[in-house]
C-alpha cells in the first residue's frame, strides 16, 4: 500500500480560518474528489491533521472553533507542516512553544510551508535568514523591517527555498497547496485537483509574475530618491555614478545602503522595474517582443530575454502567449 505524505496544520489562537479549513480540504480531497467524480477508486495522497499549541480546541476567525487531533509536541515527525495566517502580535505568546517545535521539526528534515503572516512565524525561527520568503503585501515592510535578512519578494505568490515555502495572502493558501500536491503527487493529478475543487491552477511562472511592491517603508530618503530616479528615468541608461551623484551618497555608500533598504542591488532593482514594464506591454499591445524591450531600456535582446527569463521563469515570447491567449482571450 501507498504511503501518504503526512501534513500537520498549526492552527493557532485567531488564526484566519480558511487558512487552516482551506488546506485541510485540499489535501484531503487529493486523489478522492476527482476519483468519486470518475466513478474511480479513491487514492487519497496525504494523512492530515490538525494540531494546536496544547491539544485544545483553538477560537479562529469569525468566533469559529476548531478541535484539533493533538498538541504540537505530540507530533514527533511529519512531513510538510503548513503554519497558517493571522494577527502578528496575536501569535507572539505562543513563540515560546512553536519557535523551538518548528526548528526541530526542520532539523528532521520536515518541509515547513507558511500561509500570509504565517510567515512571521517562520522568519522568527531564523531558518528564512538569507533565503527566499514572500507574505502579504500589506505587511511586507514590517516583515523586512523586523526580519532584515530574509530576501522578501512580495510580488510572488509562493516562494520555495530549501524545504522552506511561503504563500502571498490568505486567499494564496490554495496555490501553496496545488504547488505542495505537484510536487508530490505530479502535475496529471494536481489538474483534476483543481478542475474537481474548481481551483485555478498556476503555473510556477505565473506564482512569480505578480505586480512588484516595490520595498519604501526603510526610512532612508536618499534610497528613496534613488528609487524614484530609477523608476521614472528606466528606460534611459543609467549607471550607478549618475545614482549615486542623484542621491547625494558616495557610490560605495549607494550600493550598501540600496541592498540593506530594498533587499535589491540598484541593478537588480532597475530589471525588476523594466520586467514590469514589459511584462504590461507584452499582454497590452501589439508591439514585438525587440520593440518592448528596446523601450524598456535593454539594448541587448539576448540580455532583455535573459533577465525576463530570471525573473518570471519564462521567455517573453512564452510570456505573451500564455497571458494573451488564457486570460485575455485575445
Amino acid at each position: 500500500m501507498k504511503r501518504k505524505t503526512k501534513v500537520t496544520i498549526l492552527s493557532l489562537d485567531d488564526a484566519i480560518a480558511s487558512s487552516v479549513a482551506g488546506p485541510t480540504d485540499i489535501f484531503e480531497q487529493t486523489g478522492v474528489a476527482w476519483n468519486d467524480m470518475q466513478g474511480l477508486d479513491r487514492d487519497p495522497r496525504f494523512e492530515v491533521e490538525v494540531v494546536t499549541v496544547d491539544g485544545r480546541p483553538s477560537k479562529l476567525s469569525g468566533n469559529l472553533t476548531i478541535q484539533p487531533h493533538c498538541s504540537l509536541t505530540s507530533v514527533k515527525k511529519t512531513d510538510i507542516v503548513i503554519i497558517s495566517s493571522g494577527l502578528i502580535d496575536q501569535f507572539e505568546p505562543f513563540h515560546s512553544h512553536v519557535i523551538p517545535w518548528l526548528r526541530d521539526q526542520y532539523q528532521k528534515g520536515t518541509v515547513l510551508a507558511s500561509i500570509c503572516t504565517g510567515t512571521f512565524l517562520l522568519a522568527e525561527t531564523g531558518l528564512l535568514n538569507g533565503r527566499l520568503a514572500t507574505t502579504h503585501w500589506g505587511y511586507a515592510g514590517e516583515l523586512k523591517q523586523r526580519y532584515p535578512e530574509v530576501q522578501l519578494r512580495p510580488e510572488y505568490l509562493v516562494t520555495d527555498e530549501e524545504r522552506l515555502l511561503c504563500s502571498g495572502g490568505a486567499s494564496a493558501y490554495a496555490d501553496l497547496c496545488l504547488y505542495i500536491v505537484e510536487k508530490y503527487c505530479g502535475l496529471e493529478l494536481t489538474l483534476q485537483l483543481a478542475r474537481a475543487m474548481v481551483l485555478e491552477h498556476k503555473t510556477e511562472a505565473q506564482l512569480r509574475s505578480l505586480p512588484f511592491d516595490f520595498q519604501k517603508n526603510h526610512g532612508d530618503d536618499p534610497i528613496l530618491v534613488a528609487q524614484h530616479f530609477l523608476e521614472t528615468n528606466f528606460r534611459k541608461p543609467i549607471g550607478i555614478e549618475t545614482l549615486a551623484r542623484i542621491a547625494r551618497v558616495s557610490e560605495r555608500t549607494l550600493k550598501r545602503r540600496f541592498k540593506k533598504a530594498t533587499g535589491d542591488t540598484p541593478l537588480a532593482y532597475l530589471h525588476r522595474i523594466r520586467v514590469e514594464s514589459t511584462k504590461r506591454e507584452l499582454v497590452g499591445s501589439k508591439l514585438s517582443v525587440e520593440e518592448i524591450g528596446s523601450r524598456a531600456g535593454f539594448s541587448d535582446m539576448g540580455r532583455f530575454r535573459t533577465v525576463f527569463r530570471d525573473y518570471t521563469g519564462v521567455t517573453p515570447s512564452v510570456y505573451r502567449k500564455k497571458y494573451t491567449e488564457h486570460n485575455f482571450g485575445d
